[in-house]
């Protein structure tokens, strides 16, 4: 009976010699228990470039109560495909006004489910309710599980519109231009959201997913948001009711003002695009906006809290009595914002640099006011300088328990940061401003703390200008703002004329990939950094100082500072890391390159070898897999090692070309029989107990013999009989 037993085993293994040889169960499962559907997806993937939409900022003030939208999406168990099958779940909305239902609004979300998803579950914000589903079942009253049939699921909510934060806001500091209407309806008071029956202002409500899905391939999220009848669409931000439209390029941004019917504007939409065409154009801290959207909001019916407010990366509201010809101008206040990539990263900025937000609002808000003719300086020069007056003058920027108004970082942040960059024009002899430190604290992908807006105000103007920082934001001091001649003495200068460009050199790379030279920015690959060499010339006739930067895609990345002689050059190099694949612009100065950016090939598991085949229960096993990388550029693979007990290694390999690498794992067994061992799609039988410890020998016997398989069969017949022959007469 055993040698029957033993050639049933040979046979299994000569002729199904791939087969996974497990406990596998009645359903279909895997050998180690897990279906290929039910791998969950564990990895979040942001909304838009930029901050998660829970973080985003309700003018500069991180919003309480901000719909939060992060999918949980994710790469299965297995390592995946070196090609990978792209698709996208579709989310549409529509929103509907209803004028009878003053206080709610609808949306109608629908999703294309893609074939390989398996599961999804959705759950929506927590001021919506779930009024009806074709598709999902609800699972509670947030939460809606997809019924796997429907290919398009659909789920109806009712939102609550008006709607106020608690915090931020520009600060609505004047009174409405004429008597207020009589209120149609209750809406509430200090709103930063809110409808009439005939218009309204809404924030688009935010849904996050959860899905499962099948390997080998890869899942994204298409979003379009539409409105039902009469009113306009920015990202965050909708509009219903009758609606005009103003658009004009600008800067390399797109401005659209949208003024509803019930609007009354102070300013003409020809003056309004104007000032933020000239706005786009005279701020260089940030990239520019694809599109900057902007409403005019009607005043009378709704008690805005706020002045104007911005919502999103580049979405806002302007209540639409607001004047242009202010210091403190409320158009040029949130197109600021707008420009303050810093403000959208994590939290935004920790509590010692929280005031900077608002602070750089107001602030530029003030100077392109004043730079653009908006306003005299005798008004520029009292709007800067209520931060000396009382209740602003008490406590310490850096310190918001010491603010004894909410208003303090509007009134004292513009004082301050007239300090600051009068001191760096000062050292520079006018080349370099402020606006030079902030390009380097906009690419920050951390929370700002206040040592980073040191170091860019250092970088820049020097270690006056850090100290000029320091005192002004960490004690009560609060800076005076000049005569309007010392001020134009600094703020009106030509600034030295510099040649910035790329220089023909070797580019040195570092990474998780390799250290070294490349030929070109084109063998770069997402996750390495490039030194990337550039060429600067004075080509004036006086000795300046420049801030030569490196652009890519409209947006600052890296800048290297220092001064020249007259006719003098320099080189230097600036650091890119580009963290996708895909094609992109890059500047120096006037000298543009594209670029483009290949992912990484996919390492594959070449080998797998165990330390022993057989073993008895407890005893350690080491498997080593050996990773091989693409010959001709740089490689990645996650290596899971698994065993039926679980995984027992994983790790991210990254390779440079033609390099390899191993990824070992000691374990123990558990369970008597054949036990599967595997790493990618390489695998490996250790036997625990006799037996099976025998069968596994020969399994790696009959590996190692390249022969035909049926001559590899009698092969394997006559060596397990020598095995287990031996195993006999040593009395096992």
């Amino acid at each position: 009976m055993r040698d029957r037993l033993a050639v049933a085993i040979v046979c299994l293994l000569v002729l199904s010699p791939s087969l996974a040889v497990g406990t596998v169960a009645a359903d279909g499962a895997s050998i180690d228990g897990h279906r290929v559907a039910d791998e969950r997806a564990l990895d979040g993937e942001r909304l838009a470039e930029g901050a998660p939409y829970e973080d985003w900022q309700i003018d500069g003030e991180q919003a309480e109560e901000t719909e939060s939208a992060l999918e949980r999406s994710a790469t299965p168990v297995a390592e995946p495909a070196a090609t990978a099958s792209m698709h996208a779940i579709d989310q549409s909305t529509t929103l509907h006004h209803r004028p009878d239902d003053v206080g709610t609004f609808g949306a109608v979300v629908t999703l294309s489910i893609p074939e390989p998803v398996r599961a999804l579950s959705v759950r929506v914000p927590t001021r919506a309710t779930i009024e009806s589903a074709d598709g999902f079942d609800v699972v509670d009253g947030s939460t809606l599980r997809w019924n796997g049939e429907t290919a398009q699921p659909t789920v109806t909510l009712g939102v609550e519109t008006n709607r106020r934060q608690r915090r931020g806001g520009h600060a609505n500091t004047g009174d409405p231009a004429g008597e207020p209407a009589q209120q149609v309806f209750d809406a509430g008071t200090d709103l930063d959201f809110a409808e009439t029956r005939e218009w309204g202002i809404v924030a688009v409500p935010q849904l996050a997913l959860d899905w499962e899905y099948e390997r080998g391939h890869s899942i994204s999220v298409e979003r379009s948001v539409d409105v039902a009848g009469d009113g306009a669409v920015g990202e965050t931000i909708v509009v219903f009711g009758p609606v005009e439209v103003y658009e004009a390029e600008a800067g390399g941004e797109r401005h659209r003002l949208v003024v509803p019917q019930a609007a009354d504007l102070a300013e003409s939409p020809d003056a309004i695009l104007q000032a933020l065409d000239e706005a786009s154009r005279a701020l260089t801290l940030g990239a520019p906006n694809d599109e900057f959207f902007v409403v005019a909001a009607p005043v009378g019916e709704v008690d805005w809290r706020a002045a104007g407010l911005q919502y999103g990366d580049s979405d806002a509201w302007v209540r639409a009595d607001a004047p242009l010809d202010d210091p403190g101008s409320v158009w040029l206040h949130e197109y600021t914002h707008s420009r303050q990539p810093f403000a959208g990263v994590g939290n935004g900025t920790t509590e010692a640099i929280r005031w900077l937000v608002e602070g750089q609002a107001d602030y530029y808000a003030a100077t392109l006011a004043l730079e653009l003719g908006y306003a005299e300086y005798d008004e520029f020069r009292r709007f800067v300088d209520r931060g000396s007056l009382y209740p602003y003058d008490q406590g310490v920027l850096s310190d918001p328990d010491t603010w004894t108004d909410p208003e303090t970082p509007y009134a004292r942040g513009p004082p301050a940061l007239l300090a600051i960059d009068r001191e760096i024009r000062r050292a520079t002899d006018g080349d370099l401003t402020l606006q030079h430190a902030f390009r380097r604290v906009n690419v920050a992908e951390t929370p700002l703390e206040s040592r980073a807006f040191y170091a860019a105000v250092e970088a820049v103007g020097g270690a006056d200008a850090r100290a000029t920082a320091e005192r002004v934001v960490e004690t009560e001091t609060v800076p005076d703002t000049r005569t309007e001649s010392a001020y134009r003495s600094l703020f009106d200068g030509e600034p030295t004329a510099f040649d910035h460009r790329f220089r023909d050199a070797a580019i040195t790379v570092s990474g998780p990939y390799r250290g070294g030279q490349l030929g070109g920015l084109d063998e770069l690959v997402p996750g390495e950094t490039a030194a990337v060499p550039i060429a600067i010339e004075n080509e004036d006739a006086d000795t300046g100082y420049f801030d030569a930067a490196l652009v890519v895609d409209g947006a600052i990345v890296d800048a290297t500072a220092g001064s020249l002689d007259a006719g003098d050059r320099a080189t230097g190099t600036v650091a890119w890391t580009p963290t996708e694949p895909g094609t992109y612009d890059l500047r120096v100065g006037d000298d543009r390159r594209t670029v483009t950016v290949e992912a990484a090939a996919t390492a594959t598991v070449s080998d797998l070898v165990v330390s022993d085949r057989s073993v008895d229960q407890g005893d350690d096993v080491t498997a080593t897999a050996v990773v091989t990388g693409h010959p001709d550029r740089p490689s990645r693979a996650d290596v899971h090692i698994r065993t039926p007990g679980g995984t027992v290694a994983e790790e991210t390999v990254h390779l440079a070309p033609g390099a390899t690498a191993r990824v070992e794992a000691t374990f123990t067994l558990d369970r008597d029989g054949l036990n599967q061992v595997t790493a990618g799609d390489r695998q490996a039988l250790v036997g625990v107990g006799t037996l099976a410890g025998g069968v596994a020998e020969v399994d790696a016997l009959a590996e190692s013999i390249p022969t035909p398989a049926i001559a590899g069969g009698a092969v394997v017949v006559a060596a397990l009989g020598g095995v287990l022959a031996a195993r006999r007469h040593g009395g096992v």
